[in-house]
């Protein structure tokens, strides 16, 4: 890890890295030069270990390792960071500036916060060059998804201290290709600017729509209910800040007799880390959905697991981002760009995920007789990712994640109906956990029309799509099965939470003693199986 031979090549690692993002053409130049997964993997790992020699000039680093007495002989050895036992402390103790290189937060920062979602929000300060590397990595992303066309970016993530929206308003503004409508999460402003800009650009002009997955959601339904067909411009979404489910994209890419997007693409980032970490591409998009389809069952299992839904999909980048899995499956980031002011050492988020390299994917599909008919733009190694530890709830001994609710959903042909969906559970005072499964419809006529039957498909549903549900679901008494709660428009847990908190991630579960647990709102009809 300390080798002499090794601190030069990490030197010519980051020259090439560096110099790839200095214009578009030297960008294109790294894919045509096609260099070797194999030595991607070890470049990588390479500067991961530079990485490490530079966060030794962090005093807060320093502490943690003598704490954990630490002696490495190689980059394994190095103990694992978090926000919780790493971040925190120093915070708590008014020492933040000991988590900055030499101990000092530079005059000339910039400074982000956490959204806040899991508690309080937590400040996070970036240098120059860091934020400049940040915001031409995701113009040169736009031009790989573009083409290197003209474009309008309407800005719907939320602006101010949350590192999404501004970071994306000031990469789109470095960009000569790029014109930005800056809106917020406000979905009737973004459908009028989009409506705005469809009449005063040229013809086929594409508008690339940033926003959370629910918001932009909002934005297509409003179309459908006014009947503009955005089907017949370029859009393009651009979403982020939480998973997007494959039914929820087909709501918001047009599809036959509905109005939509072009397409949909989803990035991963956290504001610990970087926006823009992972990428989707038509080709993560075709896998994805292939492996949503139940004739292609044994192919999910064998990329994720059994009984394991199906994640987001991504690539990243190994000169970008050195990433590991632990044996609970944490993912594991360790920054390798020596930029950064606060470096991130084998960082763990709490997403559960898994890293795959593209040679063993193709390998899976042509295996399987699939043929792609998306071609791969690269050869970076997939990122899988399933989300945050303690996004799922315990049903009986078995896990249930709010996909598998929204898959029964998308199979049962109702998504289109369903505004937002959601888990509720609590524990009666004489112990008993009841499990409560939330729907807030679109139209009133749709809550009427709900009844027992509905239960008991989607039940059914997900027990087609979890096999460890289905055991629990048929072991357990009729009073102990989950029940089903809907409400109108709005008046969910889900809807109001996302109404209140914009710039929040959309909420899917709750529990006694959260702010928008079920009894608040005003509450519609309770099933029983």
């Amino acid at each position: 890890m300390n080798s002499f031979s090794d601190r030069i090549k990490a030197l010519f690692w980051g020259a090439f890295f560096k110099l790839s993002l200095i214009n578009w053409t030297l960008f294109r130049l790294r894919f045509v030069l096609g260099i070797k997964e194999k030595t991607l993997k070890k470049a990588s790992g390479i500067r991961a270990a530079a990485a490490y020699r530079q966060a030794l000039q962090v005093p807060a680093y320093r502490e943690f390792l003598e704490k954990n007495q630490c002696h490495p002989t190689q980059f394994s050895d190095l103990p694992v960071t978090s926000k919780y036992d790493y971040i925190q402390p120093y915070l708590k103790q008014q020492r933040e500036s000991a988590l900055y290189l030499n101990g000092t937060i530079p005059l000339k920062s910039k400074r982000d916060t956490s959204t806040g979602t899991t508690g309080k929000s937590t400040p996070w300060y970036r240098g120059q060059k860091e934020q400049s590397h940040v915001e031409k990595m995701s113009a040169l992303a736009g031009k790989v998804a573009l083409h290197n066309q003209p474009y309008t970016f309407v800005n719907g993530f939320a602006e101010g201290p949350w590192v999404t929206g501004i970071s994306a308003t000031l990469a789109t503004c470095h960009d000569p290709n790029g014109a930005i409508c800056v809106i917020g999460p406000v979905n009737k402003e973004i459908y009028a600017c989009i409506k705005e800009l469809i009449r005063i650009r040229p013809p086929g002009h594409p508008i690339v729509v940033g926003g959370y997955p629910p918001h932009i959601r909002a934005v297509v339904d409003m179309a459908v209910e006014e009947g503009f067909p955005l089907h017949e411009h370029t859009l393009i979404g651009l979403v982020g800040g939480e998973a997007m489910s494959e039914d929820l994209r087909d709501l918001i890419v047009c599809q036959k007799g509905r109005t939509g997007f072009k397409q949909c693409y989803s990035s991963y980032g956290a504001s610990d880390l970087d926006i823009n970490i992972g990428y989707e591409s038509d080709f993560e998009i075709e896998l994805r959905k292939l492996c949503h389809d139940l004739k292609h069952k044994e192919l999910a299992d064998e990329l994720f697991g059994k009984n394991a839904f199906e994640p987001m999909i991504f690539r990243y980048d190994p000169l970008n981002y050195y990433i590991e899995t632990d044996e609970e499956q944490n993912l594991l980031f360790t920054c390798v760009r020596l930029d950064r002011i606060s470096p991130r050492i084998r960082y763990n988020l709490e997403d559960r995920g898994k890293i795959m390299a593209y040679s063993d994917v193709s390998a899976i599909l042509k295996k399987r007789d699939i043929k792609m008919s998306q071609k791969s733009q690269t050869n970076w190694p997939f990122l899988f990712v399933w989300g945050r530890q303690g996004s799922q709830i315990s049903f009986r001994g078995s896990k249930v994640a709010p996909e598998n609710l929204g898959e029964a959903i998308r199979l049962l042909g109702i998504a289109a109906k369903i505004e937002h969906y959601g888990f509720y559970q609590y524990e009666t005072k004489d112990g008993k956990t009841v499990t409560e499964i939330l729907l807030e419809f679109h139209d009133d006529k749709d809550v009427v029309s709900a009844d027992k039957r509905l239960l008991k498909d989607i039940l059914g549903r997900m027990a087609e799509v979890n096999s460890d549900f289905v055991e629990a679901i048929d072991k357990c008494p009729d009073n102990e099965k989950p029940v089903l709660r809907i409400f109108r428009s709005g008046e969910g847990p889900m809807g109001m939470q996302q109404k209140k908190y914009p710039m929040r991630k959309q909420q899917y579960i709750f529990v006694a003693g959260d702010e928008f647990i079920p009894q608040q709102g005003k509450l519609q009809t309770l099933y029983e199986g």
